[in-house]
């Protein structure tokens, strides 16, 4: 396991994930140590690279308090969030006690602690049907599904928190981050993969179906938008919305 040294110790929630990997490696170039709290339900150890992984639970204060403590981490990021829109419309119950029950819990523990930095990984799901796009921040928030719910409910409650305790707060919102670390250390693995980038490539490569386009009559100006097909009845075609790359969106966190 990797000491902090001289590199303060930023503590990173869902760091064996997609996005939060890749922002685990962005942290060590930047001169911090990310330690890594993952229960691996979603998460790959192996991507877990940079810095010490703490296995376990966001919500066990126990377990988050000895990891603030040893590493002395002056900061934190959250990517423990579930995150397939279709389950969240399924199963409202485990994507609100995940993505909001236990992420209060995290954050009263880094309130507790004194840790005041903290990095939301939010989502432009927040915003339901967008009326236009690009999408301004000021943009109403009208979510359509459990998953965009949480996100903003998670929003509000770090306002409020923001507010009356000294945590200082930002939250992202972005769709569709695809792509990889470009030196090829780690990736996207989702099981099932639900996402559309490499789903075209499974395709390509023969190790999926064909994917289906429905529909010809979507303006696509550049190869940077790409179209979010949903079967939903409240969504009667795709969504334009714009691709963000993974090392993009995790190199926006340091």
């Amino acid at each position: 396991m990797e000491s902090s040294g001289d590199r303060p110790a930023i503590l990173v929630a869902g760091g064996a994930g997609y996005i939060g990997s890749h922002t685990c490696k962005a942290l060590s170039a930047a001169g911090f140590l990310p330690v890594t709290v993952d229960d691996l339900s979603t998460g790959h150890a192996q991507a877990v690279q940079w810095g010490p992984l703490v296995e376990g639970d966001i919500a066990d204060g126990e377990l988050i308090t000895a990891a603030i403590r040893r590493h002395r981490a002056v900061g934190a990021m959250h990517f423990a969030a579930f995150s397939i829109v279709s389950e969240s419309v399924m199963q409202p119950f485990k994507y609100y006690e995940n993505n909001v029950v236990k992420a209060l819990a995290f954050a009263r523990t880094l309130i507790e602690l004194g840790v005041e930095p903290f990095v939301f990984s939010s989502s432009a799901a927040v915003y339901g049907l967008p009326t236009a796009s690009p999408i301004p921040e000021s943009h109403p928030t009208d979510p359509i599904n459990a998953y965009g719910a949480t996100k903003l409910a998670f929003e509000g409650i770090l306002r409020a928190l923001g507010a009356a305790y000294p945590l200082r707060s930002l939250s992202l919102r972005y769709f569709n981050a695809a792509g990889a670390d470009p030196e090829g250390q780690i990736g996207e693995s989702h099981e099932p993969e639900t996402h559309l980038i490499p789903n075209i490539a499974k395709a390509a490569l023969g190790q999926a179906p064909a994917l289906q386009i429905f529909g010809d009559d979507y303006d696509t100006p550049t190869a940077r938008r790409c179209a979010t097909m949903s079967t939903w009845p409240t969504w009667p075609r795709p969504m334009l919305r714009p691709c963000a790359t993974c090392w993009r969106a995790a190199a926006a966190r340091r």
